[in-house]
């Protein structure tokens, strides 16, 4: 905590994710010392590439507030906005960015990755684009389920896999276990490699030919000693 307060930089971005699934990053901008009728802004194109993208469309959900209450929002054009906030209050303004292009230019978030170029997620405070300013991107939420789900789970799919493979002579229960794919092909290799070590351990009591293990009369057994 500063003197200034909260944030040690006037302008101060934060960045996390409101929906993987969705492309949805969030967004929140903390001006510490906003202009009476703060306007923001973002850009149309990126240096070095000069081609006009309009990163503006892919915003959403625009809202400000100040001193907890919320404020009215104009949009001047297609990449400017207006606050109808009072000066030297600090200020929030909180949108989502749609992020679905892999292009290093833009921005991209699924469940397995995320990126974002600063020219398509962080609009500018316009008459303070020379103050200090900050950058937190804050972790998703936790999501790993705890180690007792697992170890249920893997159980679980152990002793289906078992029943499937010691139940069927043929390989159609296999094929039908092999649609589950991803996660749960772990616990049926898993499955499968001890089912396959307890075969071998024992194959007559596996074996429907039970013939096969009848012992051979001309062996002789050895007579326990008196």
């Amino acid at each position: 905590m500063s003197a200034k307060g909260p944030y040690k930089k006037d302008i101060h971005y934060q960045v996390k994710v409101e929906n993987a699934n969705a492309h949805t990053w969030c967004v929140t901008l903390h001006v510490l010392n906003p202009r009476a009728k703060q306007q923001f802004q973002l850009p149309v194109w990126i240096p070095g590439s000069y081609l006009v993208r309009e990163f503006s469309k892919q915003l959403s959900d625009m809202q400000a507030t100040q001193l907890g209450q919320t404020l009215k929002i104009q949009q001047v054009d297609k990449c400017t906005w207006q606050t109808n906030c009072k000066a030297k209050q600090a200020l929030q303004l909180q949108y989502k960015v749609y992020a679905h292009d892999n292009s290093v230019r833009t921005a991209w978030l699924d469940a397995s990755r995320g990126f974002f170029n600063g020219t398509s997620m962080f609009v500018q405070a316009l008459g303070q684009t020379q103050n200090s300013l900050s950058l937190e991107l804050i972790s998703p939420e936790h999501t790993e389920s705890s180690m007792s789900v697992k170890i249920a789970w893997g159980s679980l799919m152990g002793v289906f896999c078992y029943i499937m493979l010691t139940a069927f002579n043929k390989l159609d229960g296999i094929k039908m276990l092999a649609n589950l794919g991803g996660f749960p092909a772990l616990f049926l290799c898993l499955g499968i490699g001890i089912c396959a070590l307890m075969v071998i351990a024992n194959p007559a009591r596996y074996d429907k030919f039970d013939k096969d293990y009848v012992p051979d009369p001309s062996e002789k057994s050895e007579e326990p000693k008196a």
